[in-house]
């Protein structure tokens, strides 16, 4: 016979949401994320949007050349390709065009999820959808950074084939993308392949998921010192990334960025800056110094939490994990490891974190990959 207090501690059904509300609520998403894109933070996304750049450097002056390094020729090429086949011209009719192709993919991203999502998970989707369509889906570097990410994803969820297979894809991805599009993407496999090490090393034992972050976070800045120091001499770093490497941590041109990551330290001397990195990390993480800016900074600090809390619990969970979890997962760790080393500002860290939502799908696991052989 159960008593008062044995009712007391039964655990109540949990609140599910169908996948099909997200289904209906897709659109009405996307409007909300272009109305605020828009509206409220036009001046900073629209009207000093870096797309104006390419239409005139690709369509006006031809001041691109293919053979340049980074983003560049590619951004040019899809301009011009856009221009040819839809005949746009202005950035409004490119992120129309970008909007509807790009929100196709993120749709079918979303196809063959599991059938029910907790509060959480449908939050976190529905607000995904909202952030990349105010931040990310316009003529930009973004989109096309996002296309790494899906077929990264692609790998994940291939149900055929071993982990081992999947880590050697995913690090093949971010190679492709290290020489096609952004040079230093490369420098996320380097940081996974450390990270893959030390984890279960630190892992073996029953440890305070704090102490691994921070051991983590430890082991990252030291990667990145040895970068300082080893960088003019490293064959994957040429000069140009080098010094764009020191160029961005020490801030000597963007000072007017209202959320510019400023240094916590010194940044005179190499170990200086190396500490100055480890504390960036922890700030990209928990950014509550945007707070004292503004009620418009509170969604964005909320969505960072969310995926902080995302990554955390991933790690907590590191020896139960199925092996594809735990790769997202160092995905994403890489991906913030080097953000960390080359983001400027706030706004780029939204914008550039928020394309990896097919890796998230895959961390939360929302998207549940059933490969036998990873037992």
């Amino acid at each position: 016979m159960k008593t008062v207090a044995d009712e007391r501690y039964v655990k109540k059904p949990e609140v599910l949401i169908h996948i099909n509300l997200m289904y209906a609520c897709f659109i009405p998403l996307i409007f909300i994320g272009k109305l605020i894109r828009w509206t409220f933070m036009r001046h900073t996304l629209v009207d000093a949007a870096i797309g104006h750049i390419f239409i005139q450097m690709a369509l006006v002056d031809g001041d691109f050349s293919l053979s340049e390094e980074g983003p560049g020729p590619v951004l040019a090429s899809l301009t011009v390709f856009f221009n040819n086949v839809f005949g746009v011209y202005t950035l409004p009719q490119f992120e129309i065009i970008v909007t509807i192709i790009w929100n196709i993919m993120l749709f079918m991203l979303l196809l063959n999820l599991k059938k029910h999502l907790t509060i959480v998970e449908a939050a976190f989707v529905a607000w995904s959808i909202i952030v990349l369509n105010t931040f990310a889906f316009t003529l930009s570097k973004e989109p096309v950074q996002m296309l790494y990410f899906i077929l990264i994803y692609i790998v994940l969820c291939n149900e055929k084939i071993s982990g081992t297979t999947k880590w050697i894809l995913t690090v093949g991805v971010l190679l492709l993308s290290t020489f096609t599009f952004r040079r230093y993407f490369g420098l996320i496999a380097l940081f996974m392949g450390v990270a893959q090490l030390a984890i279960p090393i630190i892992a073996r034992k029953k440890i305070n998921t704090i102490v691994v972050l921070v051991v983590l976070l430890l082991g990252c800045s030291l990667i990145y010192y040895l970068l300082l120091e080893l960088g003019p001499y490293l064959p994957f770093m040429n000069d140009t990334q080098y010094s764009e490497l020191l160029r961005v941590r020490q801030q000597p041109d963007r000072v007017q960025a209202r959320t510019i990551i400023s240094a916590s330290t010194r940044v005179d001397t190499f170990p200086w800056m190396a500490i100055n990195y480890f504390l960036i990390l922890l700030r990209l993480m928990f950014p509550f110094e945007l707070l004292p800016f503004g009620v418009q900074f509170f969604p964005y600090f909320l969505f960072q939490l969310t995926i902080t809390g995302i990554f955390l619990k991933c790690l907590a969970s590191y020896r139960e994990n199925t092996k594809t979890v735990n790769l997202a997962m160092l995905v994403y760790l890489g991906f913030m490891a080097t953000s960390g080393a080359y983001q400027p500002d706030f706004g780029s860290w939204i914008r550039h974190s928020s394309v990896l939502f097919p890796v998230f799908l895959v961390m939360m696991k929302i998207k549940t990959i059933k490969n036998m052989k990873e037992a």
